[in-house]
């Protein structure tokens, strides 16, 4: 694969930059409609969420839709993350935007940890959770003109 060399100061061009942001935005907000999709399975009652199975799912989606953002967003700065790593994605982060680490480590906690690790299935909070994550890819987004989902 041909790696286009477009860097001037240490930033993606313009023209490639948005190729990338509708690129992963898009990616990353298909991710949170999917786990949105699952999260309709989990069958809620009173106010827990009773198919675990199915709100893991959701909870692992949804986070790897927030991984991508973030990742999508360092490259926008001109900060290369690579691997799996949390602490390397927060590290990037903090590099650019200590609101956007804030956000991303609040993230990881309610949905990676709380939602897909530990149960947490009360509704009201799976459901703020879900409207934090589009507000932290939609925040990350930083051209309007890219449509919105």
């Amino acid at each position: 694969m041909n790696k286009i060399l477009c860097k001037q100061n240490g930033y993606l061009c313009n023209t490639l930059k948005k190729k990338l942001e509708k690129t992963y935005y898009e990616e990353a907000m298909r991710y949170i409609y999917n786990a949105e999709e699952l999260l309709k399975m989990a069958v809620p009652e009173e106010k827990y969420y009773t198919d675990l199975k199915y709100l893991k799912s959701a909870a692992g989606t949804a986070y790897a839709g927030i991984e991508k953002a973030a990742k999508w967003y360092a490259k926008l700065k001109g900060i290369e993350l690579k691997g799996k790593n949390v602490e390397m994605i927060k590290d990037g982060l903090r590099k650019i935007n200590k609101t956007a680490l804030r956000d991303f480590v609040s993230l990881y906690s309610q949905i990676h940890i709380g939602m897909y690790y530990e149960d947490n299935a009360k509704i009201k909070i799976v459901k703020e959770a879900f409207d934090d994550a589009k507000e932290f890819i939609a925040y990350l987004k930083p051209y309007s003109q890219i449509a919105e989902y």
